[in-house]
């Protein structure tokens, strides 16, 4: 295992023969964005903003990697600090778990082979683009006082149950409401490519 602080720098986290990979991120306040666009022969690449813990370490076929904000960079101002900039293995099963503050995120995972994806956020804004060619994908979002924006590729099915305090919600058409809080597409259990996603929201 590795522990290296990195400031304001860039970062790259080598495969290390892994055939899948989890990534926990632990993220404050400050943007977080994520796309695809490592190279073969890493995890991830990006730069962080001020501040950075990371560990990565071999578990089996699986290396787990943690990212998250060291202690000593509490203190944000917007512009600077702790905006981080990750790019993901296109090739790989990926599990993600992203916990963030007061953050204002753009996750695009468009084109990486999302299986598990867990978020937990407080007052945040979430843009959220979900794999297009993954398989199956399993979604866990949990947001507070909070601006959630989720897009799913054409040809993806999805099953969306929605638990929400005081939200405004809207689902699009291709998603016809089930029952309750439950949206459901009608090719959700035959599709190649399908979304099963639940969105716990408070105020947002």
């Amino acid at each position: 295992a590795r522990n290296k602080p990195v400031e304001g720098e860039a970062v790259s986290s080598p495969l290390e023969g892994a055939t899948s990979a989890y990534l926990k991120l632990d993220h404050g306040a400050g943007r977080l964005a994520m796309h695809s666009g490592a190279g073969s022969a890493e995890i991830l690449n990006g730069t962080f903003g001020n501040g950075l813990s990371y560990k990565s370490h071999l578990e089996g076929d699986r290396l787990d990697v943690k990212l998250r904000t060291s202690q000593q960079a509490w203190a944000w101002w917007p512009g600077e600090s702790l905006d981080w900039d990750i790019r993901l293995n296109r090739d790989l099963p990926l599990s993600l778990k992203i916990d963030s503050g007061a953050s204002a995120s753009v996750l695009d995972l468009s084109d990486l082979k999302v299986t598990d994806l867990d978020i937990d956020t407080g007052a945040s804004s979430t843009e959220l683009t979900l794999p297009a060619n993954a398989g199956k994908t399993h979604v866990d979002i949990d947001t507070g006082a909070s601006s959630l924006k989720v897009s799913i590729p054409a040809g993806v099915a999805a099953s969306i149950r929605i638990k929400s305090g005081i939200a405004s919600v809207k689902v699009n058409s291709r998603f016809p409401r089930f029952e309750g809080g439950l949206y459901q597409s009608s090719d959700y259990g035959t599709a190649t490519n399908s979304v099963d996603m639940t969105i716990d929201a408070g105020v947002g």
